[in-house]
C-alpha cells in the first residue's frame, strides 16, 4: 500500500507554524518509511489567504503525475501526536472507503467535515471524482478579482474551500455513502489518538496558538528523543 503525506502553507504568516509541525510529520515518514511533501507558496493567486486552495491543486497534481495510492492531507497547524501510529493497519481496516474525515464537532450532518486533516485514496474511482470535482468546482466559483487581490481576506461562504468540500459529498450520494466520519483518530485535538490540530477557534490569538503549536510539538518530538535516548532534550 502506498502512502503520501501533504502539507501546504503560504509563505508568510503560516510558515511559521509549518515549520514546526512539518518535525513531526516529516519524522513520522520517515519513521515508516512514507513519502512526504511540503509545498509553501501559492499554488494559485497572490495573497497568503489564497494558500487555503493549495491542496486542490496539489491532489490534481498526484492523479496528473500518474499517483494511485493513498494521500495523508495535513493543514499547516496540524501535527502528529503519535509517532508509532500503525496508519497501515488503519488504511487496511478501512479500505472500503476512499475518502475519511472527521466531522465538525457538534455537526450531525456526515458532510461537515473538518478538511483540515482527511484521508484520501487516489487509486479509487470515488477519490478521483472527489479531487476532480474539488478541482472544477474551485476554478468555476472563485472569482478572478479574488485570485488577483494582493490583501484579500478569507474567502465567503459560497467559494471558501471548506464549504465547496461540503457541497461536493452533500450532493453526490456515492461520495458521501462511501466515506467515513472519524472521530477517534484525529481532529478531536490533544484527545486524538494519531493527528491533533491546533483551530484557530481554539485560541485566543494567533501568537498563543503559535506558541501552542511549538510546544505540543517539542512534546512530541521530545518524547520520541528520550525514548531513544534519555540524556538527550531538542528545545
Amino acid at each position: 500500500m502506498e502512502i503520501r503525506f501533504i502539507q501546504t502553507s503560504d509563505p508568510v504568516r503560516y510558515q511559521r507554524i509549518i515549520d514546526d509541525t512539518s518535525r513531526t510529520v516529516a519524522l513520522y515518514c520517515y519513521l515508516h518509511s512514507y513519502r512526504y511533501e511540503k509545498f509553501v507558496g501559492l499554488k494559485k493567486g497572490v495573497a497568503p489567504v489564497h494558500a487555503t486552495f493549495n491542496r486542490v491543486f496539489m491532489l490534481n497534481e498526484l492523479i496528473d503525475s500518474g499517483y494511485a495510492g493513498w494521500v495523508a492531507y495535513i493543514d499547516a497547524d496540524a501535527y502528529i501526536r503519535d509517532l508509532t501510529f500503525d496508519v497501515t493497519k488503519y488504511l487496511i481496516e478501512n479500505q472500503k472507503h476512499a475518502f475519511i474525515a472527521a466531522r465538525v464537532p457538534g455537526h450531525q450532518s456526515k458532510w461537515a467535515i473538518n478538511a483540515g486533516v482527511f484521508f484520501i485514496n487516489l487509486g479509487d474511482p470515488i477519490g478521483i471524482k472527489i479531487a476532480r470535482l474539488y478541482l472544477s468546482r474551485v476554478l468555476s466559483l472563485v472569482p478572478k478579482y479574488f485570485w488577483d487581490d494582493e490583501s484579500a481576506g478569507w474567502p465567503p461562504t459560497e467559494y471558501d474551500d471548506q464549504n465547496i468540500l461540503y457541497a461536493i459529498l452533500g450532493l453526490n450520494s456515492d461520495i458521501l455513502d462511501n466515506m467515513k466520519a472519524e472521530d477517534v483518530a484525529f481532529n478531536s485535538g490533544v484527545d486524538c489518538s494519531f493527528i491533533a490540530q491546533a483551530l484557530r477557534a481554539d485560541h485566543q490569538d494567533f501568537d498563543s496558538r503559535c506558541h501552542y503549536i511549538k510546544a505540543q510539538c517539542n512534546l512530541v518530538i521530545n518524547e520520541f528523543v528520550k525514548s531513544t535516548n534519555p540524556y538527550l532534550k531538542i528545545a
